[in-house]
């Protein structure tokens, strides 16, 4: 009885005096070998998007005012870049980028406050970061056009007709398609190569975040949101109203 009463204590014990011995020797042997951490994201891809790095005012084209705040850092042991947005008109979102040296591309994921998910991919062309939609190789525009200027275009046509059957007028279109060939044929890279583009007869949303309260548009949003029509900029062979560049 006095044995098995004594057993458990001696091998609680046991265990503990192991356990003692496995962390002297981890111990032991950290401090002999000097742990020295691997030079990951060191080389000179990884450094292409710290032109980006710092605390940023958005402001609205042609004017003084700030409609939304970046901050971009690096986290990671320096592999990846995070931003974090905030506009004026609460639309909150974080990214977060990542050079993928086994494709020799920049990889960017960003998520907002509002459900929003935009995945993009690209590379430094010209001295320019040109990031776009993953595995898509030419660049591609959804246009908020002019409507006024448009119907001057299809004269004619009637002046209360609605905005989408003025931008499907083929006197339109064929306007934005010399624009786009005009494009094409003086772009010195892929970088300012528009190929294809959609007329967008719905104005950007305030309410989604798509434009702020200012009315400058947050290119992002309306990816996002709009993600059907960016799969039909880049479906083969284009629908109908997809306005294609005459390479």
């Amino acid at each position: 009885m006095r044995q098995a009463a004594w057993w458990p204590k001696i091998s609680f014990i046991l265990v503990l005096a192991l356990f003692g011995t496995i962390q002297g020797e981890t111990a032991s042997h950290r401090s002999t070998q000097q742990f020295v951490r691997p030079a990951f994201c060191s080389g000179p891809e990884y450094r292409q998007f710290d032109f980006w790095l710092g605390d940023w005012d958005a402001l609205e084209t042609g004017k003084a005012e700030v409609v939304a705040r970046t901050r971009v850092d690096r986290i990671l042991d320096g592999c990846v870049l995070r931003e974090d947005y905030e506009s004026a008109n609460g639309l909150k979102g974080q990214s977060f980028s990542l050079y993928d040296a086994s494709r020799r591309t920049w990889h960017q994921s960003w998520v907002t406050n509002r459900g929003q998910l935009l995945v993009i991919e690209g590379r430094l062309e010209d001295g320019e970061m040109v990031l776009a939609g993953a595995d898509r190789d030419d660049i591609t525009a959804l246009v908020f056009p002019d409507a006024d200027a448009c119907r001057k275009l299809a004269p004619g046509l009637a002046a209360d007709a609605a905005v989408a059957v003025l931008l499907a007028d083929p006197r339109v279109r064929a306007e934005f398609a010399r624009v786009l060939d005009a494009l094409l044929q003086a772009s010195s890279g892929t970088s300012s190569r528009i190929c294809r583009a959609i007329l967008l007869a719905e104005l950007p949303s305030l309410d989604i975040g798509e434009m702020t309260d200012k009315g400058s548009i947050n290119q992002r949003a309306v990816l996002a949101n709009r993600a059907a029509l960016v799969e039909d900029l880049y479906t083969d062979p284009p629908p109908r109203h997809v306005i294609t560049a005459d390479r």
